[in-house]
């Protein structure tokens, strides 16, 4: 495998960890009156934008696992359905609680995505897809949680 593409594969692993840190940095600062107030996503509140995200931080990690064993097989989720889980899951944490979360099952994830051999992302691309798919997701919830807290994207 040549040095690009297993740079290619650790760019998408740095460029999901700058947007989650992005997103973490907002939330650490994030308006209280705003944390559990429907409308941030939908009709999500701010604190169920993230617990949607340790949902999806919980699952990735069997997918490379399965990815790792072979199986390439593409996934159909219930996105709804998926989503409505772990946010219910979720329900009963505080914003902290629920942030640390996060924060944990992220690391998590992003150390199990250090750990893919060397070769595989070369001859099997879901790795670096799901990195890809989750990055653009975080950038724009955080972009959205941005507006409805301040008003702006910026």
């Amino acid at each position: 495998m040549s040095q690009v593409e297993r740079s290619d594969y650790q760019k998408s692993i740095d460029g999901m960890r700058e947007a989650f840190e992005a997103m973490f940095a907002l939330l650490a600062v994030y308006p209280q009156a705003k944390c559990e107030q429907p409308g941030a996503c939908g009709d999500w509140s701010s604190k169920e934008v993230m617990a949607h995200f340790s949902g999806w931080m919980a699952i990735a990690p069997g997918r490379f696992d399965d990815f790792d064993a072979g199986d390439t097989r593409s996934v159909k989720f219930d996105w709804d359905t998926t989503n409505a889980a772990s946010v219910a899951e979720r329900a009963h944490l505080s914003w902290d609680e629920t942030r640390v979360d996060l924060h944990e099952t992220l690391g998590k994830f992003l150390a199990r995505a250090e750990r893919v051999a060397p070769e595989k992302p070369v001859s099997d691309p879901h790795y670096q897809e799901w990195l890809d798919d989750l990055r653009v997701d975080c950038v724009e919830h955080t972009d959205e949680l941005r507006r409805f807290a301040y008003g702006s994207a910026s």
